[in-house]
């Protein structure tokens, strides 16, 4: 996960076929980040802010 300037806040990495990610919003900032995921040899990324 990456803040809107392309900092890396969160990096986590996972083998399984299929899993569920939970981040608690705690741990961020208010503001816009990016979630990149990579599997096999595509890459979705999908915006999401958090408010405080």
């Amino acid at each position: 996960i990456y803040d809107i300037n392309g900092n890396l806040v969160y990096k986590d990495t996972k083998n399984d076929l299929k899993f569920d990610l939970e981040l608690d919003s705690e741990d961020l900032s208010s503001g816009v980040y990016v979630v990149h995921v990579k599997s096999g040899g595509k890459q979705k990324s999908v915006k999401f802010a958090v408010e405080k």
